[in-house]
């Protein structure tokens, strides 16, 4: 949990994700010092805005490899801007993303807040993607979504809900979930999320989200901004998960601020599998002339299986980029089967 009370941003619990842009985005984002993130006045500030020679810059924050956690509550106190064709996002994903042999989405994404400029009007979206539910896939992306005040929201706590049997997505005081997911048969397809996630807060521009024009003068100093006052995760209380199949009623107290956080863990461990045993030494080799002892072989070998992971790593950056991105700005199922068709042939999931 981060109640952003300091003068910096707590890198033990956030690191800057500089990733090129996804999903049609216009921003390129940045790390600390060139104005995009701060903490000041107990908020963490997410800007977009020009920098002096025109390009457009953000932030993106994230928890990966400093925190992570399964099941739980997440309250983040935000105030998000409402401004055609920004996209502010509060949304988590799973840690396996890199593993080669999961990826996106079967790694199972949670879209606790996104607001997709003013493409449905001045509303708050909250959804879940995974290998069965997402654009693209099998079963219809459904969400849903809450009305902010124009033309500037005010603060809201975004409040979820993560069980073994469901994800539900609440805002403010509301009893009922503005969406709630729980498919009837759990399958790794479907309900990836028995497995650890980390957090994720951006401010993007542009881009297959909003699917709008994009208002630029907002991004005129001293730009638009992102604010978040806290962030809180609390472990499940006893017996909560009876509730997972319904709303919760009024005889049922929400889980106060006096629930004990969850400890911050160790930093993550390297997702790739581990390495296969060593070999028995055997002695040293010539191959055409060349000398080659067991130890280089083998720092060879180590070399060639890093280049590899790393290959693997982009390959799945860009089929991610590609598979979230492609339907977000059509609506019909058929758009989405003949991007899906469209799509090169390295980036098409067998589902």
């Amino acid at each position: 949990s981060d109640e952003f009370d300091g003068s910096s941003i707590d890198e033990s619990k956030w690191m800057h994700d500089n990733s090129p842009p996804e999903n049609g985005e216009e921003q390129d984002y940045v790390g600390p010092g060139r104005g995009t993130s701060r903490v000041a006045d107990g908020s963490l500030a997410l800007t977009a805005r020009r920098s002096a020679d025109g390009a457009v810059i953000s932030a993106r924050l994230t928890t990966l490899w400093r925190f992570n956690f399964t099941y739980g509550i997440v309250e983040a106190r935000m105030r998000a801007p409402l401004v055609a064709g920004l996209w502010p996002a509060f949304w988590m994903l799973g840690t396996d993303l890199l593993d080669p042999n999961t990826g996106w989405p079967a790694c199972g994404e949670i879209d606790v807040m996104e607001i997709f400029g003013t493409r449905r009007g001045a509303a708050s979206c909250s959804t879940v993607h995974n290998s069965r539910h997402s654009w693209g896939t099998l079963d219809p992306l459904e969400g849903g979504c809450f009305a902010l005040e124009e033309p500037e929201p005010a603060w809201h706590v975004w409040r979820l809900l993560w069980t073994p049997r469901r994800i539900a997505f609440f805002i403010d005081d509301g009893r009922t979930p503005i969406y709630s997911y729980s498919p009837a048969q759990r399958t790794a397809a479907n309900f990836p999320y028995t497995r650890p996630q980390y957090l994720i807060a951006n401010l993007a521009v542009g881009g297959d989200g909003p699917s709008q024009p994009v208002d630029f003068s907002a991004l005129d100093p001293p730009g638009t901004t992102l604010f978040l006052d806290y962030v809180r995760v609390y472990a499940l209380p006893d017996g909560l998960d009876e509730l997972a199949d319904m709303s919760w009623p009024n005889d049922v107290e929400r889980p106060t601020l006096s629930m004990p956080s969850q400890p911050l863990p160790s930093p993550l461990q390297p997702l790739l599998p581990p390495p296969p045993p060593p070999q028995p030494l055997s002695p040293p080799t010539t191959t055409t002339g060349l000398a080659v002892d067991p130890a280089s072989r083998l720092a060879l070998g180590a070399v060639g299986g890093a280049v590899a992971a790393l290959g693997a790593l982009g390959y799945f950056a860009r089929c991610r980029r590609r598979m979230r991105g492609y339907a977000r700005a059509v609506d019909s199922d058929a758009a989405h089967e003949a991007a899906r068709v469209a799509e090169p042939e390295e980036c098409v999931y067998d589902l």
